[in-house]
């Protein structure tokens, strides 16, 4: 199953979204994520000029995962016209109700986890 059709991700559309980072938190993962948000979402506002999409950095937050499979990945680091590291894209499969697949030019990872969710930072942090 894609990631369109997860609850926990409606209203953002992680096929145009972009991987910041990973947090460990205690048992739990954070994955930083800046999140193409859709007119469906609460939050969304018309896109920024020069921006395709209304963007929102955030998380998944993966609570208590235990790593089934972790094959890393060859980065190709680029900056954007502003400066920012770019580190590509995300990708997030269900393959059972509690395993999932997560796909970064970083890594690739097989997670089973009970509970994940998505969480947006304040809008001052972007």
């Amino acid at each position: 199953m894609e990631n369109e059709y997860m609850p926990e991700f409606g209203g953002a559309n992680l096929e145009d979204s972009y991987f910041l980072g990973i947090i460990a938190e205690g048992g739990d993962l954070r994955l930083r994520v800046l999140f193409a948000l859709t007119t469906d979402h609460p939050d969304y506002a018309p896109p920024l000029p020069g921006e395709a999409h209304c963007y929102r950095e955030g998380s998944i937050v993966l609570k208590q995962p235990s790593i089934v499979e972790w094959l890393p990945g060859k980065p190709n680091v680029a900056r954007d016209l502003d400066g920012t590291f770019d580190f590509g894209s995300i990708g997030l499969h269900w393959l059972t109700p509690s395993r999932f697949q997560i796909s970064t030019e970083w890594f690739d990872a097989t997670v089973e986890v009970a509970h994940m969710h998505l969480d947006l930072s304040p809008l001052n942090v972007r």
